[in-house]
């Protein structure tokens, strides 16, 4: 096995079976991988639902690290809008912004996550939408009059 894959597989048996400390550098060793670490995903996935809230954290940042590679976990993360946590609701919804278009079944709990009583969370859920869905985002976020106007300027014409 190479170096590289060793480690993964250290560090993805670090994620499930470590103590809280070594479970949390594991999953920031495995986000900084990146796509790299898609082997990973399952495990992150899982991750998600740890007790740990900075476990849970760490898990959805190193799956927006992966990209659409972690595009398995799209139900686990948007469950994860929902967390009690605002760094775990924060960090599940840059990581769908991250995983694309293909994240585009989420839209309508970033939509929700806009009323977010954290303003921070509020940020991340509108970055990922015009991420994801930059028309559903335009709708959304109340651009200026001015703005919304020449946006849907800009938008391709549907043929007749």
């Amino acid at each position: 096995m190479s170096e590289a894959g060793h480690s993964m597989a250290e560090l993805i048996g670090a994620l499930r079976d470590g103590d809280f400390q070594m479970r949390n550098e594991a999953a920031v060793a495995l986000g900084e991988l990146g796509p790299n670490a898609r082997e990973a995903v399952p495990e992150l996935t899982q991750a998600l639902e740890a007790d740990d809230k900075y476990l849970r954290a760490h898990a959805a940042a190193a799956l927006g690290k992966i990209g659409s590679a972690a595009r398995t976990a799209l139900t686990a993360l948007t469950k994860a809008l929902k967390d009690k946590d605002e760094d775990v609701r924060g960090e599940a919804a840059a990581a769908l912004g991250r995983i694309g278009a293909e994240a585009r079944s989420a839209v309508n709990d970033l939509v929700k996550l806009l009323e977010d009583e954290r303003k921070a969370v509020r940020r991340q859920a509108a970055t990922a939408l015009k991420m994801i869905d930059p028309a559903a985002a335009a709708q959304h976020l109340g651009f200026l009059p001015g703005l919304r106007r020449r946006f849907t300027r800009n938008q391709p014409k549907k043929p007749k």
